[in-house]
């Protein structure tokens, strides 16, 4: 996970996701590795696969990062401007 972890803040985040899509496929029950696929997923803004790791993160262990993670996604998500729709 270190080696994941470095790819991330070297900003190799499409390394770092394939990583994490391996270590998925050989342990599938690890929330530790949902909830990093999560945060690689953030870096790209991709936030339907970000959501769907860190549920899946929160469903293996309710008390993972993972949740508070997926209410900052959800407040990016509902987060708009009213008024800049009115220029």
């Amino acid at each position: 996970m270190e080696e994941v972890k470095a790819l991330l803040e070297e900003g190799k985040v499409d390394e770092a996701i394939a990583i994490l899509q391996r270590m998925r496929e050989e342990r599938p029950d690890d929330d530790a590795v949902h909830y990093e696929l999560g945060n690689a997923y953030w870096k790209k803004q991709d936030w339907k696969h970000c959501l769907d790791n860190y549920t899946e993160a929160i469903r293996l262990n309710p008390g993972s990062p993972a949740v508070e993670m997926k209410k900052m996604v959800m407040d990016i998500l509902q987060f708009y401007n009213k008024e800049m729709y009115n220029v």
